[in-house]
């Protein structure tokens, strides 16, 4: 059997071993303060498996609330497409007004043009119309004095005839003086619208 160190202290207890280090009390006093420790160190454990839990389930609602999160911004983007195509869709509307107006302010542009063309296609209707209007006045005119001319024309052969009837009709005698008193009948009448006399001796 081997003979023990010098330094060997035997079976020691955790009190000696605690007054060594500086414990000054009872060893009752010291197993109530290893006892309180012990509780403390159990609280404090418990508040700390407390505080684990309590954090789990802080992490499972973080958890929850960003799935939220995640919904609402897919939602978000949703709205945000929709948006998207809405603001589209009104500019395209607002392309296609842009494009009647101007087709409505050429289709005016070119009614007016034609307004224009008809304003001076009726102008002209009314000059024609007003010179036709003159032209039968001038026709109507020359009408009246053709009738006119022809009636004088008419009345002048009505006389000339009555004077070639009368000058045909006009019979007379004429004593030649001058040739032993010769007498000779006279006679008038026309002949290629000029009027002939003839003396004709009467013998007996």
């Amino acid at each position: 059997m081997s003979t023990p160190s010098k330094n060997f202290l035997g079976p020691v207890s955790a009190y000696a071993i605690a007054v060594k280090h500086g414990f000054s009390g009872t060893e009752a006093e010291w197993i109530a303060q290893e006892q309180a420790y012990a509780t403390a160190a159990a609280n404090s454990a418990t508040a700390a498996a407390n505080s684990a839990t309590a954090a789990s389930g802080s992490a499972t609602a973080a958890a929850g609330s960003a799935t939220a999160a995640a919904g609402s911004a897919t939602t978000a983007a949703g709205y945000a497409t929709d948006a998207t195509n809405a603001k589209n869709a009104a500019v395209n509307a607002q392309t296609a007004s842009e494009a009647a107006r101007d087709n409505a302010a050429s289709s005016a542009s070119s009614a007016s043009g034609y307004k224009a063309d008809a304003v001076t296609a009726k102008n002209d209707a009314v000059s024609a119309k007003n010179a036709a209007v003159s032209a039968k006045g001038a026709a109507e005119t020359a009408q009246g004095k053709a009738e006119t001319a022809q009636g004088k024309a008419e009345d002048a052969q009505a006389a000339a005839e009555a004077a070639q009837a009368l000058a045909e009709s006009a019979a007379g005698y004429y004593i030649d003086a001058d040739d032993n008193n010769k007498q000779y009948r006279v006679s008038h009448k026309f002949e290629d619208g000029h009027l002939v006399t003839t003396y004709t001796e009467v013998t007996s």
